[in-house]
């Protein structure tokens, strides 16, 4: 699956790249799946911990469809992939 990520964080305006696109991912967005340090996390934000506490140091990435991928910090592994 190819998708194109988006930068993200407090302003979700925020890009990396042209028109907020950073490139199509070679990997495939999935729970268990290691994300490469080419894609730019943010932390989560405060807004998100309060309604998922064990989030709290977590990062995300967005992307062009509006999915949500949270990664834990330590691994880098997708724990989720929310529809926004």
């Amino acid at each position: 699956m190819q998708c194109t990520p988006r930068a993200a964080g407090s302003d979700p305006d925020r890009h990396n790249g042209a028109q907020g696109r950073a490139g199509h991912l070679d990997f495939a967005v999935d729970v268990g799946v290691v994300v490469p340090s080419t894609v730019v996390l943010q932390p989560l934000p405060a807004s998100i911990i309060t309604l998922v506490p064990r989030w709290a140091g977590f990062l995300f990435f967005v992307l062009a469809d509006g999915r949500i991928v949270v990664v834990e910090p330590a691994g880098l592994k997708v724990v989720a992939v929310v529809t926004a």
